[in-house]
């Protein structure tokens, strides 16, 4: 008999536990959606901000899948491309070569500067960027 009543005194704890767990939970969960003057609007969305930018820092966030994250950095190296380009072109045009701003990589003007560029300084002309190019122009 003490035996039996020794489990049902568990049995009655334990559900006890169980229903404070509960209850808790069932608490925090409706305070979270409420605002400090309890109108509810507690979610990111309701006041104004999309994500907290102080919690994790965005380069630490991994892209969903391995194509997202080729894809960036793709978008990554083209940027640096066209920022190294850029400069290369200032410097041209710091050299004195004639380039307009609408004179684009692959453009007429550009490869004959490059190539001008190449010759002068007896590089191989080839009027690409190479790197001894870059090196000469000082652009890398």
């Amino acid at each position: 008999m003490e035996k039996a009543v020794k489990s049902r005194g568990h049995v009655i704890l334990q559900v006890a536990v169980v229903l404070f767990a509960c209850v808790l939970l069932w608490w925090k969960w409706m305070s979270v959606g409420e605002n400090a003057d309890g109108s509810g609007l507690g979610t990111l969305e309701a006041q104004g901000t999309a994500r907290n930018e102080r919690s994790t820092p965005r380069s630490f966030i991994l892209p969903a899948t391995p194509g997202i994250a080729f894809e960036q950095e793709r978008q990554k190296s083209e940027r640096a491309q066209v920022a190294l380009l850029a400069e290369c072109v200032r410097s041209l045009k710091d050299l004195g070569y004639q380039l307009s701003s609408s004179d684009g990589y692959g453009s007429v003007k550009l490869v004959e500067a490059i190539y001008e560029f190449q010759v002068k300084h007896n590089l191989p002309a080839t009027g690409q960027l190479d790197e001894a190019t870059k090196m000469a122009m000082k652009c890398s």
